[in-house]
């Protein structure tokens, strides 16, 4: 009944202009994804790990929320395309989705339009929906790992200035160094990992 849900959402919210459920892996656990648009620091807490090792604080794990009550609704600045509920009106006002990217960040810019045309976009957890692309072993293969970098320049290209356009590709590249550095030594002592 998730898109009902969403549905009933919409109708008893006029000024939330899109929606999304809360997702969940196969095995009913919540796939806590981004909910706020990437930031240079952002990137630079998830280049350091700082989100992995302080997730639930509010200074390094804003782009997930994981302090926020998962299974109230709230107001996010994106929900994920997987499962993602607009009014028509959206359509008319701020357009559908850019076909210029490929694959991720379309939602992330769309629910950025939303937001700059004036509209909400909120998270409702209670409906529910099983996600099977997040948590597939080849979810962060070469080819998406490309995909995913090349979709997050055109995101900041399009909404950033200049100066966080330089700054992003400089933090993407030092991201990179850090994560081969990371695995060339978690492959010297977990070689069934390589």
């Amino acid at each position: 009944h998730a898109l009902d849900t969403l549905a009933e959402f919409l109708d008893a919210h006029p000024d939330v202009q899109a929606c999304g459920p809360g997702m969940l892996n196969r095995d009913g656990t919540p796939q806590r994804t981004g909910v706020r648009f990437p930031s240079l620091w952002n990137l630079l807490a998830e280049t350091l790990y700082l989100d992995r090792v302080f997730p639930t604080t509010r200074l390094f794990g804003r782009h997930r929320e994981l302090y926020e009550n998962p299974s109230h609704p709230r107001a996010v600045d994106y929900v994920q395309g997987a499962c993602l509920m607009v009014r028509r009106e959206v359509l008319e006002t701020v357009g559908t989705l850019d076909e210029g990217f490929f694959m991720y960040f379309e939602e992330t810019d769309w629910c950025y339009r939303i937001g700059q045309a004036g509209g909400e976009v909120w998270i409702v957890p209670s409906a529910g929906v099983i996600h099977f692309g997040g948590d597939t072993a080849g979810h962060y293969d070469e080819r998406r790992l490309v995909l995913y970098h090349r979709s997050l320049l055109r995101f900041f290209d399009k909404h950033y200035t200049v100066s966080a356009r330089i700054a992003v590709r400089a933090l993407v590249f030092i991201r990179s160094l850090v994560r081969i550095v990371s695995w060339c030594i978690i492959g010297l002592f977990r070689p069934g990992l390589r």
